[in-house]
């Protein structure tokens, strides 16, 4: 094997990794236990969002220069700006962060412990995650780099005799939509919105091995494929098995409920305990590595005047108060910050990779003003603040009714500004 085709591999399994956090798990067996004998057409939905969107922000940012920002600079340096703090935010302590602990204590400690309180839990967790985010050891490295073949291969185990060996079948289900509703799944795993923040490390890396402009596009494309058909394999794997508990489980099982089933179901008491644990370990490392990428970002953007120590603090203590709300209630509290989000950023990432072929620069304005109008209505409308004769116009948008409003008004938008500026631009100007 070659010197680029080694580093293809390590690169592409590293940013396998770091996609692949234990919060991620609860989402593909869920899914199939909803979609039934649809989860095919669910599955492709959730692989299009969850993994397919998060190469190509890798590849987009890449392409754009390497950093968060230039994926949205074109719009303005300030929108650039506010958007990728939003991220961080999202990834961090108003999300992502809280879903670490929550997922450890559901799938974590009330399997090995099922005596213990959320509240001490959480205490627990987020003490050990302080002291080794403001103690910076590499323990917690050399712990993900086992932890991510410990857990592929308790995965792998799960999903192979799962399928030769199937405890159920899957049944017809009332999703109307599966791809859709798969879709827009993904967006949970906030996986597109974590690669425009990774693809910085990534860059670094495959630049740090020598490697020049065109190379390093190429070698991030193909260990992003490397990363997508290993991601694609765990999470559609997981699928199948969740839909072929939907006859075994109670219809209102909990995502957390799901995941343990199927593993016990597969490899019974021995393979839940030992999920368990690796679930609590990797919880812990995207725990302690987000808390970091918190800190360091705000400390950057206030150039220094806000304290690392601090910044890292309050991300805990914040994380900890919103953790002890349960991974169901964290999921329904996303929803409507990643409904606002992930369009823009989808819209981002496709004009930026369209633009290696023609020049869109004008059109990013007028596609981001139509995602977030649109979209702003939608969150008015569900939080009862906006008039409800909205509801009827919304509903007339097209692919409204998949959760997919915002793309006619993101393709009009950027049209409208692409043109007004080429027509603009022909006006002559008095001297």
């Amino acid at each position: 094997m070659s010197r680029q085709s080694k580093d293809i591999m390590v690169i592409g399994f590293a940013l396998f990794a770091m996609f692949l956090g234990a919060g991620n798990l609860i989402f593909p067996p869920f899914l199939g236990f909803q979609s039934g004998d649809g989860w095919i057409f669910s599955a492709a939905g959730f692989l299009v969002s969850g993994v397919g969107l998060s190469i190509l922000g890798i590849l987009a940012v890449t392409t754009a220069g390497g950093k968060t920002e230039a994926l949205a600079e074109k719009v303005s340096p300030l929108f650039a700006t506010l958007l990728t703090t939003t991220i961080i935010l999202t990834i961090g302590p108003l999300v992502a962060i809280p879903r670490t602990a929550a997922t450890a204590y559901e799938l974590g400690i009330l399997s090995l412990f099922p005596q213990v309180p959320a509240i001490l839990s959480s205490l627990l967790f987020f003490a050990v995650t302080l002291w080794l985010v403001i103690n910076p050891t590499n323990v917690i490295d050399k712990l993900g780099k086992v932890l991510t073949p410990v857990m592929l291969f308790l995965l792998l185990g799960i999903i192979i005799k799962g399928i030769f060996f199937p405890s159920g079948a899957p049944t017809s289900s009332t999703m109307q939509a599966p791809f859709a509703d798969g879709f827009l799944l993904g967006y949970q795993t906030m996986d597109a919105l974590a690669s425009v923040i990774f693809a910085g490390t990534i860059v670094t890396a495959v630049k740090a091995r020598g490697y020049q402009e065109q190379e390093v596009i190429s070698i991030t494309s193909k260990a992003g494929c490397v990363a997508g058909i290993a991601l694609a394999s765990i999470y559609g794997g997981l699928i199948l098995l969740g839909a072929n508990a939907m006859n075994i489980l109670p219809a209102d099982a909990s995502r957390s409920d799901v995941l343990t089933s199927v593993t016990h179901m597969s490899m019974g008491e021995i393979g839940v305990a030992s999920m368990a644990i690796v679930v609590i370990l990797a919880c812990l490392t995207t725990a302690v590595g987000l808390t970091t990428t918190v800190g360091h970002y705000f400390q950057h953007l206030s150039r220094g005047r806000l304290p690392y120590r601090w910044l890292v603090t309050a991300t805990v203590i914040f994380s900890a108060l919103l953790a002890n709300a349960g991974i169901d209630r964290i999921v329904q509290f996303a929803g409507p910050i990643l409904d606002i989000l992930y369009p823009v950023v989808i819209v981002l990432i496709i004009l930026n990779l369209l633009e290696r072929w023609v020049s869109l620069e004008d059109a990013y304005v007028g596609s981001v003003v139509g995602v977030l109008s649109l979209r702003l209505l939608d969150i008015l409308l569900l939080l009862g603040i906006s008039h409800r004769k909205v509801e009827g116009w919304l509903e007339m948008v097209p692919f409204s009714e998949y959760g997919l409003a915002w793309l006619l008004p993101a393709f009009f938008g950027g049209v409208l500004s692409w043109s007004w500026k080429r027509v603009w631009h022909l006006i002559p100007k008095e001297r």
